[in-house]
């Protein structure tokens, strides 16, 4: 899946769970976890250490970092629960397992389920930063998800939705409000549906 549906997955989701949660730090904590496999493994794998691993889909890709962050957040929220942390590495917990989802790590279960089945697994790819970044320019899908991530951030950018909308819940919010952000919710969730098909069928 290229990053730019990934972060679309990651702000829909934490547009969701801040209505549902009344947190508007929701939304980039979960935009950030959505993206952050990535981050870290492409630049751990390919860049650090290509000739050893040369594969990004490794440590940040794994049910056991997705696991640890959550257990990090739980332990924070029971532990100290007046404390902002625990909801917002839960939320980037989220993200992160959206990533994973997004990625069908499932068919790579060596890697997902490491170190449980041994090493990783993966093909070494030398000219990969290279080949991806000219994969995302001419996706057409990626482009899509790029649009509908400058509606989210626009929107976001107007302190009556972030502040009024974005911090409550759909429930409660006035008609005209809610009826915009819905909008574009469901209009973003099917273009990642189809993003998923057009990627994965």
């Amino acid at each position: 899946m290229y990053i730019l549906a990934h972060l679309l997955a990651g702000i829909i989701l934490g547009v969701l769970l801040a209505s549902l949660f009344r947190d508007a730090r929701i939304i980039p904590a979960c935009a950030f976890g959505s993206i952050f496999p990535d981050l870290i493994d492409k630049l751990v794998g390919i860049l650090l250490f290509s000739d050893a691993i040369g594969y990004g889909r490794i440590y940040a890709h794994t049910l056991l970092f997705a696991g640890l962050v959550a257990i990090i957040g739980l332990y924070i929220i029971f532990r100290h629960p007046r404390s902002r942390s625990g909801p917002l590495l839960l939320a980037f917990f989220a993200g992160i397992l959206s990533h994973q989802l997004l990625d069908a790590m499932w068919l790579e279960p060596i890697n997902w389920f490491w170190p449980v089945y041994g090493p990783f697994t993966g093909n070494s790819q030398p000219d990969f930063f290279i080949d991806a970044f000219w994969r995302e320019i001419t996706n057409p899908t990626e482009w899509l998800a790029g649009i509908f991530i400058l509606a989210f951030m626009l929107l976001w950018s107007i302190p009556l939705y972030r502040e009024r909308y974005l911090s409550g819940s759909i429930a409660t919010s006035r008609p005209r409000r809610r009826s915009l952000l819905l909008v574009l919710l469901i209009a973003a969730t099917v273009v990642l549906m189809v993003i998923i098909v057009v990627q994965y069928w």
